[in-house]
C-alpha cells in the first residue's frame, strides 16, 4: 500500500513511472486527495480518503472553532483519517506499506508505530527539513529511501541509521529516437521548466540572463510552469526591468508534451537553491534528466545530488548556489560555444541519462527493497 498526500500532481509524474515499472507487485494507492483523470493505470487500485475529511472551514475565528469540533466529532465516532487508513490496511492485507514523503509518515505515525506490517519511507525534498522529528519513524521503519549520496547524508544528519538507508535514483524512460540538434556561436535559447517555488532559483535565472544581455544580445529565456504567487512576482520583475523582448513566461506543459517542448531550445537552465524555509531538492529535479535525454546541456548548481545528475563540464555547467556571476559565466560560455563542442555536450548528456538513469533500473532497485523488507519481516516473525 502506497501512501501519498495527493495522487498525482503532474510535477510528480516520476512516481507514476516508478510504480508502473515495478513489477510483481500489486499497488494499492491510499491518498488523501485524488485527482481524477491523471495517471490512471489498470494495475493500480485506489483508496481515496472520503471528501468529508477534507472539509474546508476557512481560517476565520469561527472556521477554526468549527474545525476543532468537527475533528472531535470524528474522533468520538471512530472515523478519523488515521482510523480509516488502519481499517483499509487490514482489509487490503498489505504486505508492505510504502510512505511517500517523510511528512506523510508523521501524519500516520501512530498507525505505523502500532502496525505489524513492515513499512518503508521515501524522502524527496522539503521533508528533509530539520524541524521534523523522525526519531520514532527511523526506529520502526524497515528501510528509508532517498535519491542519491547527498540525500543519504541529509537523512544521516537527521538521525537515521545508515544501515537502513537505500538509494533509488528517480529515473526516466530514455528516448532513442530524439535527434540531437546543433547550435552556432552567437545565439542561445534557454529554457527553465519547473514549479514556481523558491528552491527552483528562478530569480537567479532571470538576473543572470539580464546581466548577460550586454555581451549576449541574441539570447532568449523561456520560463514554463504552473501559476503561483512567485510566478506573478517573476512576471512583475520582468516587466519592471523591461526584459519582455528577451524573457517570456509560458503556462505549464503536460508530461506528454515535455519532450516536444524541450527540443525547441538549446540549453536547459535550473539553478536550484536551498530556500529560506529549508526546502531543497532532496536529491535532484527529474526534469534535469528529461532535458539531457532530449540532448540539451544543463546549466545548474552544485546543489544536493545535482552533480551526479549533471556532470560538470561534460553534460552541463554547474555553479555555486545563488551565485549570479558564475551563472552569467556559464551562460556566456554556451552562447559563444562552437558547434563542435556543443554537440559533444549534447551527446554526453543523452548517453549519461541512458546509462545511469533508466527507470527500469530504478524499479529493479525498488523491487529489491520490497523483497528484502518482506524477507526480513518473515524472519522476524
Amino acid at each position: 500500500m502506497h501512501v501519498v498526500r495527493t495522487y498525482l500532481p503532474e510535477t510528480e509524474n516520476w512516481l507514476y513511472h516508478l510504480l508502473d515499472h515495478t513489477n510483481d507487485v500489486r499497488h494499492v494507492i491510499y491518498c488523501e486527495k485524488y485527482l481524477p483523470g491523471l495517471f490512471e493505470n489498470q494495475k493500480f487500485s485506489f483508496l481515496p480518503l472520503p471528501s468529508i475529511y477534507e472539509s474546508d472551514f476557512g481560517n476565520s475565528f469561527f472556521g477554526k472553532i468549527r474545525r476543532f469540533f468537527f475533528k472531535k466529532l470524528l474522533q468520538t465516532s471512530g472515523k478519523t483519517k488515521q482510523q480509516f487508513f488502519t481499517r483499509h490496511l487490514e482489509s487490503e492485507k498489505a504486505d508492505i506499506i510504502h510512505i511517500h514523503f517523510g511528512t506523510m509518515a508523521l501524519v500516520y505515525e501512530a498507525c505505523l508505530l502500532k502496525t505489524k506490517i513492515p513499512f518503508v519511507v521515501s524522502f524527496y525534498g522539503y521533508d528533509y527539513n530539520p524541524k521534523y522529528n523522525y526519531k520514532k519513524i527511523f526506529h520502526k521503519a524497515t528501510a528509508l529511501i532517498c535519491e542519491g549520496k547527498a540525500a543519504k547524508e541529509q537523512l544521516i544528519d537527521l538521525g537515521c541509521p545508515e544501515k537502513k538507508i537505500f538509494i533509488v535514483p528517480l529515473g526516466i524512460i530514455p528516448s532513442e529516437n530524439l535527434l540531437l540538434k546543433n547550435k552556432l556561436p552567437g545565439h542561445l535559447n534557454l529554457v527553465q521548466i519547473a514549479s514556481f517555488t523558491e528552491k527552483k532559483g528562478y530569480i537567479y535565472t532571470i538576473q543572470a540572463v539580464e546581466k548577460s544581455l550586454s555581451v549576449c544580445p541574441n539570447i532568449t529565456l523561456t520560463l514554463i510552469g504552473p501559476d503561483s504567487i512567485l510566478k506573478r512576482q517573476m512576471a512583475d520583475y520582468i516587466r519592471k526591468n523591461k526584459l519582455e523582448t528577451s524573457i517570456q513566461i509560458k503556462e505549464a506543459v503536460s508530461p506528454a508534451c515535455l519532450n516536444e517542448e524541450l527540443q525547441q531550445y538549446d540549453v536547459f537552465i535550473h539553478p536550484s537553491v536551498t530556500a529560506k524555509n529549508g526546502d531543497n531538492e532532496g536529491g535532484a529535479p527529474v526534469v534535469l534528466l528529461n532535458a539531457q535525454n532530449c540532448g540539451l546541456p544543463v546549466i545548474s548548481t552544485f546543489h544536493k545530488d545535482i552533480p551526479d545528475y549533471v556532470i560538470h563540464e561534460q553534460t552541463g555547467l554547474l555553479s555555486t548556489e545563488k551565485n549570479v556571476v558564475e551563472l552569467v559565466n556559464n551562460i556566456v560560455t554556451f552562447y559563444n560555444m562552437s558547434s563542435h563542442f556543443y554537440i559533444k555536450y549534447c551527446t554526453h548528456a543523452k548517453t549519461h541519462v541512458s546509462n545511469n538513469f533508466d527507470i527500469h533500473n530504478s524499479s529493479i532497485a525498488l523491487n529489491r527493497i520490497y523483497k528484502k523488507t518482506g524477507i526480513q519481516e518473515n524472519n522476524d516473525r
